[in-house]
């Protein structure tokens, strides 16, 4: 399965990553919306999940909100292979029913985690999204950690044209 991830506070080495890791997830992080929108395009249609927190690093309740600006990019966008993309919202201010307001809206999420979370409560709200198989780690891939999109361009042999490929 592959998974965005848009949350200051995961990165390669915490808990949550290294779980999903070990299951056989290939994990995509973006440090901002903007970043994390151009993953999804790169990805297109073939991203599984993604998982966003709702405020910046800092905590601030007036903004911004990178989650949620993502979230609204997705729901927006009019693109049919993004419009279905589950969405986990994690969230340090909002309460229980901040959460089922939002999710109630146009632009709400699948599911809702108070943060901090754990990798048992993702484990969970994966199950709950898409069945057992997900959490048993069934993807043929191996474990992948990608910190930022990036494209080389390659040479192919023939008529000379360039081919864009992911690059380690």
């Amino acid at each position: 399965m592959k998974i965005l991830v848009l949350n200051p506070q995961i990165d390669a080495a915490h808990e949550i990553a290294t779980t999903l890791q070990e299951q056989g997830h290939a994990l995509f992080f973006a440090d901002s919306p903007e970043e994390g929108w151009q993953i999804l395009q790169l990805h297109r249609g073939s991203m599984d999940l993604a998982i966003a927190h709702r405020e910046s690093l800092a905590a601030n309740p007036a903004g911004p909100f990178p989650g949620i600006e993502l979230l609204k990019k997705i729901r927006t966008s009019g693109e049919a292979d993004l419009a279905d993309l589950p969405l986990v919202l994690t969230t340090q201010l909002w309460s229980d029913e901040e959460c089922v307001a939002h999710q109630d809206t146009a632009e709400g999420a699948h599911a809702y985690l108070h943060w901090p979370s754990s990798a048992a409560q993702i484990e969970e709200v994966l199950r709950e999204i898409f069945g057992e198989a997900a959490v048993a780690g069934i993807s043929a891939q191996a474990p992948v950690a990608i910190q930022e999109p990036s494209l080389h361009l390659e040479m192919t042999s023939g008529m000379g044209s360039a081919a864009p490929t992911p690059s380690a």
